[in-house]
């Protein structure tokens, strides 16, 4: 199959096209990466990866990237590909990204696991950079025992874009928690059998739209937002998420947040709603 192209599609280094990336551990560290990359390691770019798979690999010492690491500044575009049962002992089970572009399009990130503290980012972990998904699935990514953590994780971005997927687990963690980012947009996302749907903090500018998060555990929020500016809210559904106080429970919480709010459904018992 050839691979997808566009007009302003880059000039990539490198393209892995119908591959299998299988079975590699990782002791250490690549070269100026800060993260272990067991399954690849991208310091140079940009790359693009297409219908192929990243599975059953072990970042064991540095614990971060079992299936993928990305350096600062490297863009790298996934594309109709399975990135599953990867493990990692900290952070991104599946993928880590220290300042890079992620784009993944139309792939699935599932069953990817953490091992130890602080269990965060069991699908991807993200610090700085930028994060740009469209039409994936991500399916019981988290800390291998319980199932906790998130199922991603971002801090620092200039751009967190989500759109089209949907998000799905058997935890006590969260589905999407991004903190101090310039610019957020999600759309047309389900979320379901999380402890919390989605966590937004520190966040300038924000957009959120069709977003439904169902089965929520009863004492913690379907979606929090703190501290955060500039947000508009369309055709939020909360399904499943019981009472309690402002800090817990609500289905929406907001705290020092500017928030405008449109279409909004939440169950008619044993849900609360707080505001700024």
């Amino acid at each position: 199959m050839q691979p997808a192209t566009s007009a302003t599609e880059p000039a990539f280094r490198l393209r892995v096209i119908d591959s299998v990336v299988r079975d590699n551990l990782a002791e250490g560290q690549g070269s100026g990466l800060p993260c272990a990359g067991a399954g690849m390691a991208l310091h140079n770019g940009p790359v693009h990866i297409e219908d192929s798979e990243i599975t059953d690999n072990t970042a064991s010492v540095l614990g971060r990237g079992g299936g993928l690491c990305i350096g600062a500044d490297v863009e790298v575009r996934l594309v109709d590909s399975l990135v599953s049962r990867n493990r990692s002992l900290e952070s991104g089970g599946g993928l880590f990204s220290e300042g890079g572009i992620l784009w993944l399009e139309d792939s699935t990130v599932s069953l990817n696991t953490l091992n130890s503290a602080p269990r965060q980012g069991g699908g991807i972990y993200a610090m700085g950079g930028e994060v740009n998904v469209v039409g994936a699935t991500f399916r019981f990514n988290g800390h291998v025992n319980p199932l906790t953590a998130s199922t991603i994780h971002a801090e620092d971005l200039r751009r967190f874009s989500l759109s089209d997927s949907s998000v799905r687990s058997l935890s006590t963690g969260v589905g999407i928690e991004v903190f101090d980012a310039s610019v957020v947009e999600i759309s047309n996302l389900e979320i379901s059998g999380l402890r919390t749907g989605v966590t937004l903090s520190d966040i300038s500018e924000s957009t959120i739209e069709n977003l439904t998060i169902d089965r929520t555990q009863s004492d913690h929020s379907g979606l929090a937002v703190i501290d955060s500016q500039d947000m508009v809210i369309r055709s939020l559904t909360v399904l499943g998420t019981g009472g309690g106080s402002v800090a817990r429970g609500a289905a929406l919480v907001a705290e020092l947040a500017e928030i405008q709010l449109e279409n909004f459904f939440l169950p008619t018992i044993g849900s609360r709603t707080t505001a700024p």
